[in-house]
């Protein structure tokens, strides 16, 4: 059993009183996870109680119900293809069903969307402009800079395809992800952890599964795109450049901390996702 409950040390040290400036993010779950709630068939916690008051307890606290099952992350290595087909063809048709909550405009969610853009285009531009400042910032290749600098201006159209915002997981994958055995089968029995939440095009959150879980797992990959269903126009150009955006946000994270291996391994992703 898996418990997305509250009062937990973890849950003290992303909202109690030793990180202030994360209180915010308190907010943003209890507003993302009441989005999900309105819609039917979404494996996700309810809210039955929030507090920042710290009268009862000397932190922010959030009461959720709790969720059966396991992290897929703990389990996949031990499944077979058939069953990670299956498992993906159901994480498939719930992100659709994710994708399904419109919003106002494009950008980052707290509980709305602030620094808001009214197109994709403008969203991602100032994205990737901002990742590509944190990688100067870092140590970053000049060369590999200038080069997802023009990739990204050479396929600019691809970002001008999505009309529509749509809330967007943008961690959706198999640790934030819970499944559970019912009579011989897998059922994913959760979504969770929704820190990231974006308001943006569907597809980047389909190409942060692909670049994050699925990778080279065709099982993977048919279940997943199988579950989902249709795709919009030049969907395959559009995951490319989005997966590039994801490897520089990821290597900004790593960077910073010293993890040389990982940062080696970003950069060769980076490369390559902008020679594509």
């Amino acid at each position: 059993m898996m418990s997305t409950g509250v009062v937990t040390p973890r849950a003290r040290t992303r909202f109690g009183r030793s990180r202030p400036w994360v209180h915010w993010k308190m907010e943003k779950e209890l507003y993302v996870y009441r989005l999900l709630g309105r819609t039917e068939g979404l494996p996700t916690p309810s809210i039955l109680w929030s507090d920042n008051s710290k009268e009862l307890l000397p932190q922010n606290y959030v009461l959720m119900t709790t969720l059966q099952g396991q992290l897929l992350s703990h389990l996949a290595p031990s499944l077979s293809a058939r069953e990670l087909r299956d498992i993906y063809f159901q994480m498939g048709t719930l992100l659709a069903k994710v994708h399904g909550v419109t919003l106002e405009a494009f950008g980052y969610i707290t509980i709305g969307v602030i620094a808001s853009h009214p197109t994709n285009e403008a969203y991602m531009r100032s994205q990737f402009q901002k990742k590509l400042v944190e990688f100067d910032a870092y140590g970053g290749d000049p060369a590999l800079r200038r080069t997802v600098e023009e990739y990204v201006e050479t396929h600019n159209d691809l970002l001008t395809q999505a009309r529509i915002p749509v809330l967007c997981h943008d961690d959706y994958h198999e640790g934030n992800v819970l499944v559970a055995e019912e009579e011989g089968k897998w059922r994913v029995t959760g979504i969770i952890d929704v820190e990231n939440a974006v308001s943006a095009d569907p597809l980047l959150d389909i190409a942060k599964t692909d670049y994050y879980a699925i990778r080279a797992n065709e099982a993977k990959r048919e279940g997943f795109l199988a579950g989902y269903g249709r795709l919009s126009m030049n969907w395959r150009e559009r995951i490319q450049l989005y997966k590039l955006y994801h490897a520089l946000e990821l290597w900004d994270w790593f960077a910073p901390v010293g993890n040389k291996a990982t940062v080696i391994r970003l950069t060769d992703d980076i490369r390559r996702f902008a020679a594509a």
